[in-house]
């Protein structure tokens, strides 16, 4: 009977982690949706791809964020 209780235990653990939803995929990914807004954001010349130039304002500004959010926690 233990065994029966185990094994149900563990196919609903199962279907439980399978289940639960992924709203951007792994940690760090980002949806298309994410992505489009990225780039309509920094591609100052229009062409749908980031120049080195766009890269590093959008590096800027993610590093200044970043110090922003450090600030923020020392205070």
């Amino acid at each position: 009977m233990a065994k029966y209780a185990l094994l149900t235990g563990l196919v609903l653990s199962a279907f439980a982690v399978s289940a639960a939803p992924s709203f951007a995929g792994e940690k760090g990914e980002k949806t298309e949706e994410q992505k489009k807004k990225y780039i309509e954001k920094y591609d100052k010349d229009g062409d749908g791809v980031l120049n080195d130039e766009e890269k590093a304002a959008a590096k800027a500004d993610k590093e200044k964020r970043k110090a922003e959010k450090e600030a923020e926690k020392a205070e």
